[in-house]
């Protein structure tokens, strides 16, 4: 159990000193990511499943029924407002269902959702959940229900992602583009 949490320290202190050294240039972004994505791969997250992730259309439903698409590493000025109306700086985009990317019947989907919904308003996040939706550009898998809500940090964002399966979700932070997060899986 120790080597295992020393491991996962490991882990995210090497991301963290990455990202922090990759700041200062492109470069060292670029080798960010792939140091990040080899890793990522070791836990069962192929990079054919990155580049999936990557490339796939996600949206946010407004309350007025518009739908307004997230790019990743592009901003979201509309979303960042939305979080700022709701006195926050970061949000994050998670879809409880398909865990792991293994395709679950409709019912147990809806069911996941529905569990999902509940845990976020147990966290009194039920005044700020917009629902959405993430799907691959080719329309080879059915789009799947997401939420966006607003989360103090990616500690909460990550822990909710795990707690329903998921290898990734979207971070939509005041001032920044939108990220992929890959979990940290056990």
């Amino acid at each position: 159990m120790q080597a295992r949490n020393a491991r996962k320290h490991e882990f995210w202190a090497e991301l963290r000193a990455n990202a922090a050294s990759a700041r200062s240039s492109t470069q060292g972004s670029r080798q960010c990511e792939q140091r990040r994505l080899r890793i990522r791969i070791g836990m069962e997250v192929s990079e054919d499943l990155v580049t999936a992730y990557k490339a796939a259309r996600y949206s946010v439903l407004l309350p007025m029924g518009r739908r307004l698409p997230l790019v990743i590493g592009e901003r979201c000025q509309e979303l960042e407002d939305v979080l700022q109306q709701w006195r926050f700086s970061m949000g994050a985009f998670i879809t409880p269902e398909n865990p792991r990317s293994e395709v679950f019947n409709a019912e147990d989907n809806a069911e996941r959702c529905q569990r999902f919904l509940k845990d976020l308003c147990s966290q009194g996040s039920e005044e700020c959940i917009l629902g959405g939706q993430g799907g691959d550009a080719l329309g080879e898998w059915l789009p799947e229900k997401s939420f966006f809500f607003p989360v103090e940090n990616e500690r909460m964002a990550e822990r909710l992602a795990n707690d329903y399966g998921q290898n990734a979700y979207l971070v939509i932070e005041v001032g920044e583009p939108v990220k992929l997060i890959l979990c940290h899986q056990d």
